[in-house]
């Protein structure tokens, strides 16, 4: 005779694997923070077999939440700024661009790239010289958030 809880409890880990399977076709990693938070919850229906059907969706809401900030406000802002700090210079040094916006009356023009450098295809950039729109520059070095270009 088949067990209920025993089969419900296998279901979460199917419903989890499922969300995390269907995060191919939504890039926004909260379904699978959901199906993570299934299967915890899986775990947890297994490891505790007397709790309750309102116990464990009220455990998998709680979980779904917690599970989602920590994606947002913890791991996600650390990848992108370690992209951004630990980038190889030498991988983008030299990378043409041209000028879209003179730097003559700023400290900063604005250049466009056909290749993204860091995800962004425009940046602001210094030169020593004056480049004038339609001009090409190459990629020197980065100064915080401004692309240090040469004419070429």
């Amino acid at each position: 005779m088949l067990n209920m809880n025993y089969a419900s409890d296998w279901s979460w880990f199917i419903l989890g694997v499922l969300l995390i399977g269907f995060e191919l076709f939504l890039p926004t990693f909260i379904t699978f923070c959901i199906g993570v938070s299934a299967i915890l919850v899986g775990i947890i229906a297994i490891t505790f077999p007397d709790l309750s059907l309102d116990h464990l969706l009220t455990l998998w809401a709680i979980l779904s939440i917690f599970t989602t900030f920590m994606w947002f406000k913890v791991l996600k802002p650390n990848r992108s700024k370690k992209m951004i700090s630990d980038i190889d210079l030498q991988s983008v040094k030299g990378q043409e661009g041209i000028v879209i916006r003179s730097n003559k009356r700023r400290s900063d023009g604005r250049i466009r790239f056909t290749v993204p450098v860091l995800e962004h295809s425009e940046w602001p950039f210094i030169c020593e010289e004056e480049l004038k729109e339609g001009d090409k520059a190459s990629i020197v070095s980065f100064k915080n958030t401004t692309i240090v270009v040469e004419k070429m």
